[in-house]
């Protein structure tokens, strides 16, 4: 009996860690802007900016990539960054779903 109690107990408190590891990785997604993302290993690099609707470019902060660098635009309709881990998320249309990318091998700027 104390065995079945212990499992029930394991798998119990597994199932509620999961739960609030889920709500804390939801609430540390913060709106932003727009974000810029560098990466200078190909070819003299590329860059890739995600803008919510209304920020245009000249607004938004590039790190340091060389002249031959190649730069691609996504304007997006929502917008969130988690610094701890370096995730974003977008959604192209309000009422998509969020598609979640990962910036940790590229240089990030948030805002």
């Amino acid at each position: 009996m104390k065995k079945i109690i212990f499992y029930l107990s394991i798998f119990i408190f597994g199932c509620s860690s999961n739960e609030t590891n889920e709500v804390i990785n939801k609430i540390s997604f913060k709106k932003v802007n727009y974000i810029t993302l560098t990466n200078e290993t190909n070819d003299g690099g590329s860059q890739k900016a995600y803008l919510v609707s209304g920020i245009s470019v000249d607004q938004a902060e590039f790190c340091f990539c060389d002249v031959n660098c190649t730069r691609e635009i996504f304007v997006v309709s929502e917008l969130e960054f988690n610094s701890d881990s370096t995730n974003f998320r977008y959604k192209k249309e309000i009422d998509d779903t969020f598609i979640t990318k990962s910036s940790r091998d590229w240089c990030t700027k948030a805002k």
